[in-house]
């Protein structure tokens, strides 16, 4: 039994994001709602997680999503055979994410090493060779789908100990797409984000919806000094690409899918509402996803071989893409506002 999803999502650095848009865009008719949203960013320099999308992580709260929450512990006192349990859930249509140490589980990073929580997403099961069909980062750190079986994925759910200052016991999460959600381009959102996202406003402060996720604040309140949204999120990214000794190619990533998204988004827009591309917006803006994917290349052969001429390099072409983006997006924004007359 194998539940259909996307397996080429475009945004891929974070599992809070990767699991739940597997789901939501293994219908084609989702990327709507995709385009409503992941426009916002936010950058924490004190945070684990520095850059991010501002939107709403708790896909459980999604409206388009129907979910259920399950401690671990009421696995226990109910006696519930847990591979019964989950291979009944995915038989109603249900997908499922859990807290697992990795510890257990082969082709993954910490496999016999160290112990480490992560979720891990499934989404069918094969009883003939007794495993789960599954997705996460596999022992070379790139995102895969894979199977596990059962026996690993008994011994890596009833081993784990939370090392999260936010959760007690594993938590199983049983979650589909919600039927009776209404799909349409809310171009009224789409136009307020991408002025808040041009004017680095944050966003949370306005719509409780696009709540600032957890993991970047590390439990700590927010530090208005060392949080900024939006545009400004480039004076970060330069600042922490000239002077930190280490660098989190995952910063390079989401801006990267932030680009690709909006690229996406802006041929969506113009196509939808008929609109001639007079401004050769499509193209331009293609011009700034290329040179995100060429600083993405470059940090990589910079954590290889330390050349410091190549940091200088991503930080030039960091500032003209944050120039281009400006101009091309006040351009976009301007369209989506036309839209909205009428």
């Amino acid at each position: 039994m194998i539940l259909p999803i996307n397996r080429d999502v475009p945004i891929k650095t974070y599992l809070h994001h990767v699991y739940p848009l597997s789901v939501v865009l293994a219908d084609k008719d989702y990327y709507t709602w995709l385009y409503n949203n992941y426009i916002q960013l936010i950058y924490n320099e004190a945070g684990g997680i520095k850059l991010n999308f501002l939107t709403n992580t708790e896909f459980v709260t999604w409206e388009n999503i129907v979910s259920y929450s399950i401690d671990k512990i009421m696995t226990d006192i109910n006696n519930i055979d847990i591979i019964e349990f989950l291979k009944n859930s995915i038989n109603l249509g249900y997908y499922i994410q859990v807290d697992i140490d990795e510890f257990y589980l082969p082709n993954r990073k910490a496999y016999n090493s160290y112990n480490t929580n992560h979720e891990l997403f499934i989404y069918g099961y094969d009883d003939g060779k007794s495993f789960f069909y599954t997705s996460g980062y596999n022992g070379n750190m790139i995102f895969s789908f894979d199977e596990i079986k059962y026996a690993d994925f008994y011994n890596s759910f009833y081993n784990y100990k939370s090392l999260c200052y936010y959760k007690d016991s594993s938590i199983i999460v049983l979650f589909k797409l919600n039927s009776d959600y209404y799909l349409h381009t809310d171009i009224f959102l789409i136009s307020e984000l991408i002025y808040d996202y041009l004017n680095s406003v944050d966003t949370s402060a306005r719509f409780s919806y696009y709540r600032i996720p957890e993991k970047m604040l590390n439990g700590e309140p927010m530090d208005s000094d060392k949080i900024v949204f939006g545009l400004d999120v480039y004076e970060k990214i330069i600042k922490h690409t000239l002077t930190e000794a280490d660098h989190d190619v995952r910063i390079y990533q989401i801006l990267m899918e932030h680009k690709k998204v909006m690229h996406m988004r802006i041929k969506y827009i113009l196509n939808k509402y008929n609109i001639t591309d007079k401004y050769n917006l499509c193209n331009d803006y293609g011009g700034i996803v290329y040179s995100a994917e060429i600083i993405c290349n470059l940090i990589l052969k910079y954590n290889n071989n330390k050349d410091r001429n190549i940091l200088d390099r991503i930080a030039d072409l960091l500032r003209t893409i944050m120039e281009k983006e400006k101009i091309l997006l006040t351009v976009f924004y301007s369209i989506v506002e036309s839209v909205k007359i009428f």
